[in-house]
């Protein structure tokens, strides 16, 4: 294929900004993500080591406000006519992504196909919380560590009984999810502080100011259809010329390296003055994604050496440095938003009569052997009404995250430590709470 005269940057974002009542940034997202997996073979060399593309961008907003379903939709359409094989899968178990990557052989008499190797792959989600094949805690804690591993492009090796030695080798991922509050709601504080939360570009943003439909031209989809046809075959011949890179490393101009260490040293001083817990954490990855970003935006305008070398100048690095200012501050509003959804379901777990909620009492028992009673708890709250404590621990059993194994004349099982922690001087034993499965998968423990 012929080298093109120009890129295509600028040309996605100006598409959706101009059909679709979306954010800029959300609509400058897609481009960046179809240029991230066209550069699937391109990497960095510096003292670190090796860096790659890959970026992960998450499109928060208000269901039925955000209009996330034409931006999935279009993204899907581009993916599968380039390269189906790209399509990586959007429901899995982490031993499902690890078969599908590493590829399987099927055993004589063992039904199914053989599962070839995968190398790369772009995960393009209408709704992240969908992407668990299961929604336990643990489940979703384990597929979002996962994905955070893959962050590195490597998938972590690791021994099953039934079909040895898997994992172990390197992956390409890239993802790309528009979604709800739904799936903010069913984040965990560690996934803000050292998981995929702090890895993710965030795009959280109010979309633009209503404005009145052109009646004539509403109900003539064929006039978007027939433009978008034309800039989709543009943008796969663009993926198909960058796929193939004659070389797959970069080369940094001087002026951008410049940028590039000044904006380091900055967010390092940030990151290591910031009172957040949840901040540090972002703030000390922004650099690397400053390469990354500034990579893809000279490949989408075709900015390559007279050898075909991929080159960096300064004005991709302060684009790069401008665009990941306006992320972080879309993330303060994701992290405002799932502290307060956070709050709202706290909540609604707990009594009115009660400042404590569900959560404290079963953090409680964990800390205490899964075991716990109401006058325990009366002391460790400093909560003197019992009747406080009842309403919460009642939701609890409702919910099967506790169960009552002592009660009166019904005694449970205890070690000799237990029995003397519980059994009165005189009287019947007191109500012993226990932690359950649920209680546990609820609390994020294996």
């Amino acid at each position: 294929m012929s080298e093109p005269n120009k890129g295509i940057k600028g040309e996605v974002q100006n598409f959706f900004c101009k059909h679709y009542p979306i954010p800029p940034m959300a609509a400058k997202s897609v481009e960046i993500s179809l240029g991230s997996i066209a550069l699937k073979n391109l990497h960095f060399e510096d003292e670190m080591g090796e860096l790659y593309a890959n970026l992960d961008i998450i499109y928060i907003g208000k269901s039925g406000l955000a209009c996330k379903t034409p931006i999935i939709k279009r993204m899907r359409e581009v993916i599968n006519d380039w390269d189906k094989e790209m399509a990586a899968p959007v429901k899995f178990t982490t031993q499902g992504f690890t078969e599908y990557a590493t590829g399987r052989q099927r055993k004589k008499g063992e039904e199914g196909e053989p599962i070839p190797p995968h190398d790369a792959g772009i995960i393009i989600r209408d709704e992240m919380s969908r992407l668990f094949k299961e929604t336990t805690i643990k489940t979703m804690s384990d597929t979002l560590e996962f994905l955070s591993e893959l962050d590195d492009c490597y998938i972590e090796s690791y021994r099953t009984r039934t079909y040895g030695l898997e994992g172990g080798k390197f992956y390409y991922l890239v993802l790309f999810s528009a979604s709800t509050e739904t799936f903010l709601a069913k984040m965990e504080d560690e996934f803000f502080m050292q998981g995929l939360g702090n890895k993710i570009l965030w795009v959280c943003d109010d979309p633009p100011e209503v404005i009145k439909i052109d009646y004539k031209t509403f109900f003539l989809p064929q006039l978007v259809n027939e433009e978008w046809q034309k800039l989709k075959q543009k943008i796969i011949n663009y993926m198909n010329y960058l796929t193939n890179l004659p070389f797959p490393t970069v080369m940094m101009r001087d002026d951008a390296a410049k940028i590039w260490a000044d904006y380091k040293f900055n967010c390092d001083t940030r990151a290591r003055n910031s009172k957040g817990k949840f901040d540090g954490s972002f703030i000390i990855k922004l650099p690397m994604k400053a390469l990354k970003l500034a990579a893809i935006y000279a490949a989408l305008r075709n900015n390559f050496d007279k050898k075909n070398m991929l080159t960096i100048e300064g004005k991709d690095m302060q684009e790069a440095i401008n665009d990941l200012g306006i992320f972080e501050k879309h993330r303060r509003n994701v992290m405002e938003w799932w502290s307060n959804l956070r709050r709202e379901s706290r909540d609604q777990l707990r009594s009115k009569s009660s400042k404590y909620d569900k959560e404290d009492f079963l953090r409680f028992a964990s800390d205490h052997g899964g075991l716990c009673t109401m006058s325990e708890i009366s002391a460790h709250f400093d909560l003197p009404s019992l009747m406080q404590i009842a309403d919460v621990l009642a939701m609890a059993v409702r919910g099967k995250y506790l169960e009552v194994i002592t009660d009166g004349d019904k005694q449970g099982k205890f070690t000799i430590e237990e029995l003397k922690r519980f059994k009165p001087a005189r009287g019947s034993f007191p109500q012993v709470y226990k932690l359950t499965k649920e209680g546990k998968e609820y609390l994020g423990e294996k």
